[in-house]
């Protein structure tokens, strides 16, 4: 059961698009964990295979309506923490907001997850822009933890479950 004075909201997926045409863009072709109006925004961006993606930014940070739904959902709500799950990497990253860095190394020391926090350059092949977890940090100061499981099908439930339950304590 969830702790008193403590709640959970939970969206299960920000690109219903995507999921239903199994991409990772929306139906107009953009990576909406590039849309966010963050400070390294780019309309042009590499893909997660290191290939050059004209427009994968959207026409301009903050251009789909997904990316101002979950912008304003999360402004609305206010939170003491967002954690974000993603695949496919076994890792897990702290935005630079609150004790988000504490957030990321219990999660990362209970899941089993390398804890990359700050080393998005060395973890990934491609350059990341305009990501949710820096607009959390930059426009709205709430902290976040960015979870990549290590499978694109499955949950890995039994590695998630307590650091998913740690992070409400």
């Amino acid at each position: 059961s969830i702790p008193a004075g403590r709640s959970v909201a939970v969206v299960p997926e920000i690109n219903p698009d995507g999921v239903a045409a199994g991409t990772r863009t929306n139906a107009h072709n953009v990576d909406l964990n590039r849309n966010f109006a963050t400070s390294d925004w780019r309309k042009d961006i590499t893909d997660v295979n290191n290939h050059p993606f004209p427009g994968g930014g959207g026409s301009s940070a903050m251009s789909e309506p997904e990316t101002r739904v979950i912008a304003g959902y999360a402004a609305s709500l206010r939170p003491s923490l967002i954690v974000s799950y993603h695949s496919i990497g076994g890792v897990v990253a702290a935005n630079q907001a609150g004790a988000s860095g504490a957030y990321a190394a219990t999660y990362s020391r209970l899941s089993g997850y390398g804890n990359v926090t700050g080393q998005s350059g060395e973890t990934f092949d491609y350059a990341i822009s305009g990501t949710a977890d820096d607009y959390y940090a930059q426009r709205l100061g709430i902290a976040s933890v960015l979870v990549e499981l290590s499978s694109h099908s499955s949950s890995q439930s039994w590695l998630n479950r307590s650091a998913m339950w740690a992070m409400l304590r």
